[in-house]
């Protein structure tokens, strides 16, 4: 059986990409209207082939270059690739365009976080639009994350409450519950679905960190990295990006 999905080392190393076009993404390629690149963009970015999406939303902007949401996904792509300044440079296209800050406070606020400026991630996240129980939840959770790395301390804990709707985002409560200290890390059962794993994880690896409790990061890390199929998600990113300048400090 073919692989569906495009593995991390195709997209931030040199291995070869080895996932094909589905006949969908095909046709989508061969025209040259502005909704098909764009939709075809869309398709590889749902294989995790990121670096062929910049390729397609880069000829939709040949076309019409006027539309912020194709340059969000833009910088959406160069993120997830670790490509910090192209990423910049496509938010502020999207904020020139007519996006509102508070709707791509996040991504600045990720991006922010993964190049290691904490500070400027905490003040990007508080200018988030969290108008429902899931984005603030998020948003609890990496500013409550980037506050344990900048040791200064997570304020948006304050706005967490266990009766907040967050619908599908149930990882993000529990890892903000055990920030909160409502329950105890080693009393939180490891969800199975990839994704809500690596949030849960992550959040107990900087927890722990916080805390000092080196003892067991190590595990809960490895446990977290093996999740290689959702590795485009943002918690799986933050985890490789630790543990690739761990490696790069060890070796200095």
């Amino acid at each position: 059986m073919k692989n569906n999905y495009a593995t991390l080392g195709s997209q931030l190393g040199n291995d070869i990409c080895t996932v094909e076009d589905t006949e969908e993404i095909f046709w989508l390629r061969m025209s040259d209207d502005y909704q098909s690149k764009s939709k075809a963009g869309d398709l590889l970015v749902r294989q995790y082939r990121f670096k062929d999406a910049i390729t397609e939303y880069q000829n939709a902007c040949r076309i019409k270059n006027d539309d912020f949401m194709l340059y969000i996904k833009l910088g959406g792509a160069y993120l997830t690739l670790f490509k910090f300044e192209e990423a910049e440079k496509y938010y502020n296209k999207a904020l020139e365009y007519g996006a509102k800050e508070e709707n791509i406070a996040f991504y600045f606020g990720v991006m922010n976080f993964l190049k290691g400026n904490y500070s400027e991630a905490i003040s990007y996240f508080e200018k988030v639009n969290t108008n429902n129980g899931e984005m603030l939840i998020s948003v609890i959770y990496w500013h409550s994350v980037a506050s344990l790395k900048n040791d200064s301390q997570p304020s948006f804990l304050e706005k967490y409450n266990e009766n907040i709707d967050v619908g599908h985002h149930t990882a993000y409560k529990t890892a903000v519950s055990l920030f909160a200290e409502k329950i105890e890390y080693n009393n939180i059962i490891i969800p199975e679905n990839s994704l809500d794993a690596v949030i849960v994880q992550y959040g107990i690896c900087e927890y722990l960190k916080h805390k000092k409790q080196t003892t067991e990061i190590k595990r809960y890390a490895e446990h977290l990295l093996n999740h290689m199929d959702v590795w485009p998600c943002i918690a799986y990113l933050a985890a490789y990006n630790d543990w690739r300048n761990n490696l790069n400090i060890r070796s200095c």
